[in-house]
C-alpha cells in the first residue's frame, strides 16, 4: 500500500472514529476481562472492522495499516472478543448520530409535502419510541382435498376401525 493510500485511509478513520481515543478510552464495560486483554493491535484491526463502510480496504490492506501479517489479520477477524469489540466501537459511533436523525425525522415530520412521508416518519418515530408495535396477520388456509364426509359415511369408517380393533383383540388372545 502507498504512503499516500495509508494517509488517506488513517485520515478517514481520523474524521469518522476518534482512533486512537478509543484506544485509550474503550468502548467496553471496565469488567469485561476478556476484552481489556485485547492488545493494541487487535483494537486497532477491530476499528478498522467497524470503520470498513468509510475506508473499503481488504483484510490485506488492514492488516498492512496494522502492521501485522494476513493470517493473522485472518484470525483477528474470526476472534469473537474482536469481532465484539469491533461491534461496541461500532455502536459508540452510531450513537453520535442519534440526535442528527432525530432532527431529520422531526424535519420530514414537520416540513415533507408528501403526507406517505410525514405518516412514514411519524410511524418510524412511535416505532422507536416503543409506543408502536408492528402487527402481524397470519392467516393460515385450510385446502380440503375431498368434498366434506357426511355423518354416514364417519359412521361407515368408525364401524370399520372398530372392526380392526376388535380383529387385533381376538388376534392377541390367541
Amino acid at each position: 500500500m502507498s504512503e499516500n493510500k495509508k494517509q488517506e485511509i488513517q485520515q478517514v478513520m481520523k474524521d469518522s472514529f476518534d482512533y486512537e481515543g478509543l484506544l485509550e478510552n474503550p468502548p467496553y464495560p471496565q469488567d469485561h476481562k476478556q476484552l481489556r486483554k485485547l492488545t493494541d493491535n487487535q483494537k486497532r484491526f477491530a476499528v478498522l472492522i467497524a470503520s470498513k463502510p468509510f475506508h473499503k480496504m481488504t483484510q490485506g490492506q488492514m492488516a498492512e495499516l496494522v502492521g501485522i501479517s494476513q493470517v493473522t489479520a485472518s484470525k483477528y477477524a474470526h476472534d469473537p472478543r474482536i469481532v465484539e469489540y469491533a461491534e461496541l466501537v461500532a455502536d459508540k459511533q452510531l450513537k453520535k448520530f442519534t440526535s442528527t436523525v432525530y432532527k431529520e425525522l422531526q424535519d420530514i415530520i414537520v416540513n415533507s409535502k408528501s403526507e406517505k412521508n410525514k405518516i412514514d416518519a411519524m410511524k418510524l418515530f412511535f416505532q422507536i419510541t416503543g409506543k408502536l408495535e408492528e402487527s402481524k396477520n397470519i392467516t393460515h388456509k385450510i385446502e380440503q382435498q375431498d368434498a366434506p364426509e357426511t355423518q354416514r359415511e364417519r359412521e361407515r369408517r368408525i364401524v370399520e376401525m372398530e372392526k380392526e380393533l376388535l380383529d387385533l383383540d381376538v388376534e392377541t388372545d390367541d
